[in-house]
């Protein structure tokens, strides 16, 4: 008897054990969904500021790992780009009042006095002897 008294209070024990272990588990359950609602909320309200839908993030995610070195090479890109306004408005000072030249009438010029040249050439050389 005294055995069966025993078991039953291990067994009584082990019970009320397991009904706080379980309401412990649904409260944890409950404060859980609970806390994914909220996450899932924060999560929308992120998309919708940003502009996006659930398919454009889940499209996009992939390139999250190359934001920071993606940034860093736009961010270099950027001063190269300064650097070299900034040299073309160095030279645009430079040559400011300068007049540019009309090269059609040089190049007619030059292309008139080669083929001068090339003429006299052929004359000598057919006046050569030999």
């Amino acid at each position: 008897m005294k055995e069966a008294e025993e078991a039953d209070r291990l067994a009584r024990e082990a019970s009320i054990k397991a009904g706080l272990e379980a309401e412990s588990a649904k409260s944890a359950h409950k404060q859980s969904v609970g806390r994914r609602g909220k996450g899932e909320a924060v999560y929308r309200e992120r998309l919708a500021a940003n502009g996006l839908t659930k398919e454009d993030y889940q499209s996009h995610k992939m390139w999250i790992p190359t934001i920071d070195a993606d940034t860093e090479t736009v961010d270099d890109y950027s001063r190269k780009l300064d650097l070299a306004r900034a040299d073309k408005d160095k030279a645009e000072e430079a040559i400011a009042g300068n007049e540019r030249p009309v090269l059609a009438p040089l190049e007619a010029s030059l292309q008139e006095a080669e083929n001068a040249q090339k003429g006299e050439t052929d004359n000598r050389r057919k006046s050569r002897p030999g």
